[in-house]
């Protein structure tokens, strides 16, 4: 168990008042499941969900970013992340102009989440921009929550009240940087699940403040791990908020066997990785994972 010494300035907090929570998050289908619980918990405010306007930095559109990312990864890799978050914006539109629920299956749409609440929304070129910096002071915020590639600048990071979380896909040190459970999963033996940090200016290098660990399957695809992680991480991140709300003594849930967690670093997956997780007979999606994810694109599923 971990205690996070800061959470105690979180005791001023009036019980009449509620907390304050901002979310930078990435337009993608596993922030969406991540960051779902957040907006069905009545003891919090979302003052604001800023969204990267691209998957990399420096442009400016999702598929001018999504091209960019093509020559960085496997050519498989890159199609499994077109198709499954191509799904994922079918099912926005969707849920949008149809006006509908946020949840279907899979499927979550923070951004009609936010419009039923009347939270603000935006697409974001630079987290650390003067205007962000305003808004998060106008809104008072408590607590900063993100899941972003971007190293934020100290002017953002001092801003909330009780400090900035980042969720992670990796239980750290292990795994730091991209595509946490496709690592893991071709990594024999190695554990998966998610880390939340203390965001610091260096990226991925925070204090870990929770940690949870979900099954392997050797049988299973990387989407398989991916879902059920990014499912785990969103109740783990949820009680960490209630905890923190509710001012009782953080008691946050750490991974407990810290020797198999060893120091290591990956980017986007390369071919000869992808071949690897190929010889171990994994899938990145299953044709029976892919149709479900096609139904619930349609709100089918």
């Amino acid at each position: 168990m971990k205690t996070n010494q800061f959470l105690f300035g979180l005791k001023n907090l009036d019980r009449g008042q509620t907390m304050k929570v901002a979310i930078f998050a990435n337009d993608d289908m596993t922030s969406n499941i991540i960051f779902a619980q957040l907006f069905n918990m009545s003891d919090i405010q979302i003052t604001g969900l800023y969204i990267a306007a691209s998957p990399r930095k420096g442009t400016s559109s999702i598929i001018g970013g999504a091209i960019s990312l093509l020559r960085r990864m496997a050519f498989g890799y890159w199609l499994f992340l077109v198709f499954t978050n191509g799904a994922f914006k079918v099912y926005e539109f969707l849920t949008l102009v149809f006006r509908c629920s946020p949840q279907t299956g899979t499927f979550y749409s923070l951004r009609r989440a936010a419009q039923l609440r009347g939270v603000r929304y935006r697409k974001v070129a630079d987290f650390s921009s003067p205007e962000i910096a305003a808004e998060l002071q106008n809104s008072n915020v408590d607590l900063l929550i993100i899941r972003v590639g971007d190293i934020l600048q100290p002017k953002i990071l001092d801003i909330p009240h009780y400090g900035t979380w980042c969720v992670h896909s990796s239980l750290l040190p292990s795994f730091k940087g991209i595509a946490g459970e496709f690592h893991a999963l071709r990594t024999k033996r190695a554990p998966i699940g998610s880390t939340v940090f203390e965001v610091t200016p260096s990226l991925d290098e925070g204090t870990p403040l929770g940690q949870v660990a979900i099954q392997r399957d050797e049988t299973g695809s990387v989407f398989q791990h991916m879902v059920n992680n990014n499912i785990a991480a969103g109740k783990l991140l949820a009680s960490m908020v209630l905890q923190a709300f509710q001012c009782s003594a953080p008691s946050f849930e750490l991974y407990t066997p810290q020797s198999q967690l060893k120091s290591s670093y990956h980017s986007w997956p390369k071919p000869d990785e992808l071949k690897v997780l190929h010889r171990q007979r994994k899938a990145l999606i299953t044709p029976g994972e892919a149709m479900r994810l096609m139904l619930a694109a349609f709100r089918w599923g």
